[in-house]
C-alpha cells in the first residue's frame, strides 16, 4: 500500500513539473510579430504599418499604396524580393516576419518633332518624372514663319513656345512652318521695319513729283482717322463690357459637396472621400482634383468637362494609424476619425 502510494505521488509530481516547464513555452508561441514599414514614406505606405502581433497560426493581409507620381518598385519579405507587388499575405503564422515595400517615380514621355524651314527646341522624344515642367521654343527660318503647333493632337495657334506644366501623363508635339506672305518680314511684319510697302496698283497710279497734290497728307489723314475711329470703338466695347458684367470666355472650375464615407471607422479599412466639379465656364477642360490629409497630397485626378457638366471624383484613403485627419480637397475641408479596431 505504501509503495502504492509512493508511486502515485510521483507521478503526481512528475505531471506537475512537466505543466510548470511547459507553461511558458506555450506562453512565449501563442503570437508573433511581423514589422512593417516603407523605404520611403514620402513616395507611398503600407497597411498596417509598424509591428503588428498575429496569433500562432493566425494569418495577415499587408496592402501598399504608392502615392501620386510613384509605383511600387519591390516588396521585400523577409529581405527577400517578391517584386512590385501591392499586397502580400502571411498564412499559418509561426515564426517572426518583417516586410517592407520600396517605390520608384513614374516617367512619361513627351514626343515633340517639327517639319522643315524652322526648330523647336528640345527636340526628341524626352523623358520626364511625374510633376516636372518643360517649356518648348519654336523658331521659324528666315523667310519662313510658324503655321500651327499641335500639343496632344489640338491645334494651338502660331505660338513661339509652349509650356507643359506639371506633366502626369505622355504627350505629343508638332510644329510646322510655311513660307511668308508677300510684303511680310521674317517675323510676320513689315518686310523692313518703319517702312511702307505700297502695292504695283498704287505705284502706278502715284503722281509725278511735279503734282501739286499731297498724296502723304492725304494718307496721314486716313491712317489719324482710323486710328481715331479704333480708339472710339474700343471704349464703346469696354463700357459696354462694364455694363453687362464680366463673362468667362475660358473654363471655370468650381469643387462642391465634400462627402467622407465613412467618418469614423475602424483601423485597416479604407475611406471614400468624394467631391462633385462643375465646370460653369464657357469652354471645355481639364481641372486637376488635389487630395490632402493634414497637409500632405494623398492623391491627384484630372478630370476633363465640357462646358455647363459636372462629374463626381473618389479617393480612396488607406490611414495606417488611429487619430483624427483634417481632409481637404481644394476649398473644402472635412475631419476623419480613425479608431482602433
Amino acid at each position: 500500500m505504501f509503495k502504492k502510494l509512493l508511486w502515485r505521488s510521483g507521478a503526481l509530481g512528475l505531471l506537475c513539473t512537466l505543466v510548470a516547464l511547459s507553461t511558458p513555452m506555450l506562453a512565449q508561441s501563442t503570437s508573433f510579430t511581423i514589422t512593417a514599414g516603407v523605404d520611403n514614406d514620402v513616395q507611398g505606405s503600407i497597411l498596417p504599418s509598424d509591428i503588428v502581433r498575429v496569433g500562432a497560426g493566425g494569418s495577415q493581409t499587408f496592402l501598399v499604396f504608392p502615392n501620386s507620381g510613384y509605383r511600387v518598385a519591390d516588396l521585400r519579405v523577409d529581405g527577400t524580393s517578391q517584386g512590385p507587388l501591392t499586397s502580400f499575405t502571411f498564412t499559418n503564422v509561426s515564426a517572426n516576419h518583417t516586410i517592407f515595400a520600396s517605390f520608384s517615380a513614374v516617367t512619361y514621355t513627351v514626343n515633340a518633332t517639327s517639319g522643315p524651314n524652322g526648330t523647336l527646341s528640345p527636340n526628341s522624344l524626352l523623358e520626364f518624372q511625374y510633376g516636372d515642367n518643360q517649356t518648348f521654343s519654336i523658331t521659324p527660318d528666315p523667310g519662313y514663319e510658324i503655321a500651327d503647333v499641335v500639343v496632344d493632337g489640338s491645334s494651338q495657334g502660331p505660338v513661339s513656345s509652349y509650356t507643359f506644366a506639371t506633366i502626369d501623363r505622355d504627350h505629343t508635339i508638332a510644329v510646322s512652318f510655311a513660307a511668308l506672305s508677300p510684303g511680310t518680314g521674317a517675323g510676320g511684319g513689315p518686310a523692313s521695319p518703319g517702312k511702307s510697302v505700297t502695292p504695283p496698283s498704287v505705284r502706278a497710279a502715284a503722281p509725278s513729283a511735279t503734282s501739286p497734290f499731297n498724296w502723304s497728307g492725304l494718307l496721314g489723314l486716313i491712317a489719324g482717322i482710323t486710328a481715331v475711329v479704333a480708339m472710339i470703338t474700343a471704349l464703346i466695347l469696354r463700357i459696354h463690357e462694364r455694363r453687362a458684367g464680366p463673362r468667362s470666355w475660358a473654363p471655370a472650375f468650381t469643387v462642391e459637396d465634400l462627402e467622407i464615407s465613412p467618418k469614423e471607422l475602424p483601423l485597416g479599412n479604407m475611406a471614400t472621400v468624394a467631391v462633385t466639379v462643375n465646370n460653369r465656364g464657357d469652354h471645355a477642360g481639364t481641372f486637376k482634383v488635389t487630395l490632402k490629409i493634414d497637409g500632405i497630397t494623398k492623391g491627384m485626378k484630372d478630370v476633363t468637362l465640357a462646358r455647363g457638366t459636372s462629374d463626381r471624383v473618389e479617393f480612396s484613403i488607406p490611414v495606417a494609424a488611429p487619430g483624427s485627419f483634417s481632409v481637404n480637397v481644394g476649398d473644402l475641408s472635412g475631419t476623419l476619425t480613425v479608431v482602433e479596431a
